[in-house]
């Protein structure tokens, strides 16, 4: 792991502590479940395991992070299910935005970890949904915050679309 990445990990290893004293103190409710130690995987992109190393899960009322069971390890990793069709390749979806749903789901549009980079970044489901209708624009899209060259600046859901992904640097680099 180059010296970037390392000062990454150790940033993010830095938030997670003061995210559980903050939370034992005032009850938020964060979540942060231990790591279930994954084996490194070679073909995910640098710092991935050493990132998911750190928790298996974590998140609170809008967003949710989670390690899948496909980088537990190698075998894990080479029987994991793709998607030859995905408009934005085959990413690994490492989480979702919640919008205060109920504890217990899992729901949202996706947080997506690009396989290539290790870029992570966030797509809105109806954007999701119109790449599969227009694949020609998926490099607008993969661009970092991109604005869409839709004529709506709005969701189906009426929220605003400033842009269709956000992005943050590869697993653990420093930013």
């Amino acid at each position: 792991m180059d010296e970037g990445h390392r000062e990454g990990l150790e940033r993010i290893r830095s938030k997670l502590e003061l995210i559980r004293r903050v939370e034992a103190e005032h009850g938020f409710g964060v979540i942060i479940e231990g790591a279930r130690n994954p084996e490194p995987v070679p073909e995910l992109p640098q710092g991935v395991t050493e990132v998911f190393g750190l928790f298996s899960r974590l998140g609170a009322d809008h967003f949710r992070f989670f390690q899948l069971d496909e980088i537990q390890g190698p075998a894990t990793w080479a029987a994991r299910a793709t998607v030859p069709d995905c408009p934005l390749g085959s990413p690994l979806a490492i989480g979702c935005e919640r919008h205060r749903a109920p504890e217990d789901l899992e729901c949202g549009s996706g947080i997506w970890l690009d396989l290539d980079d290790g870029d992570v970044y966030y797509c809105d489901i109806d954007d999701y949904i119109h790449l599969y209708k227009h694949p020609d624009e998926t490099s607008d899209v993969l661009c970092s915050r991109t604005t869409s060259s839709r004529s709506s600046t709005a969701s189906s859901s009426g929220r605003p679309i400033p842009s269709w992904t956000s992005r943050a640097p590869a697993a653990g680099r420093a930013v």
